[in-house]
């Protein structure tokens, strides 16, 4: 392919567009309506403006613009137009790259063992090897750990390999965290429950079969918060 065609859609080549107006505008109209053609759109002057304007909340007049070459829609209309029929922003208004829409690629988590979870947090390290599970919630990645439930004493409800996703927290408001469901340390192991405030300041952790464990250096026990469950 030369410096001077792209991709169509469908598989053929197209020239690239010139810098003129007209010619871009021509061109986007085209990519479209080719484009609606292959989703079983209706057909041209056969309610297409109509379906179109009902999708992106215009009028039809202006639905008109853009298949017929008379306007080009503004950068975020043109950007709800590649997500929904699942092009590429890029390819839609030029006519240059890939027209199919690359996704974001997945970002993973790593799952750790109470030792490993250590050197994460104070040497911030990984090992050699480890699992992983996708993040769970978004821009978490670079701070998040799983951590797979070893005990089976709170089956049903949590099973044994149950994975934690937890969000360490340096700062915390005691306030803020009655029955928040925390990852603590507890003689070395790693714990999961819920903040239950005691007399005198003193606070403990709710588990899962109503057992209450005592934390008795507080919140310096506390590794972060837990924000989702994935059971096996």
């Amino acid at each position: 392919m030369s410096s001077t065609e792209s991709l169509a859609i469908d598989g053929t080549i197209e020239p690239m567009v010139t810098r003129n107006k007209n010619d871009l505008l021509i061109a986007f109209s085209r990519r479209l309506n080719k484009l609606l053609d292959n989703i079983d759109y209706p057909p041209k002057n056969q309610g297409r403006q109509g379906a179109m304007a009902k999708d992106f909340g215009v009028s039809q007049k202006g639905a008109r613009k853009w298949l017929e070459a008379e306007s080009f829609p503004k950068p975020s209309r043109m950007m709800e137009m590649a997500e929904k029929y699942n092009v590429s922003y890029e390819w839609l208004s030029t006519g240059q790259g890939d027209a199919t829409s690359k996704k974001p690629a997945t970002l993973d988590v790593p799952v750790l063992s109470a030792e490993q979870v250590r050197d994460f947090l104070t040497l911030k390290t990984l090992p050699k090897e480890y699992k992983t599970i996708p993040e769970l919630q978004p821009g978490t990645a670079h701070v998040a750990f799983g951590w797979a439930e070893e005990s089976q004493q709170f089956e049903p409800a949590i099973m044994a390999g149950a994975i934690y996703y937890i969000l360490p927290m340096k700062v915390m408001n005691v306030k803020m965290l009655p029955n928040r469901l925390l990852a603590c340390w507890v003689n070395e192991h790693i714990v999961v429950g819920r903040m239950k405030p005691l007399a005198m300041g003193q606070i403990a952790l709710l588990m899962p079969d109503k057992t209450e464990v005592g934390l008795e250096h507080g919140l310096k026990q506390v590794i972060g918060l837990v924000t989702h469950i994935h059971n096996p």
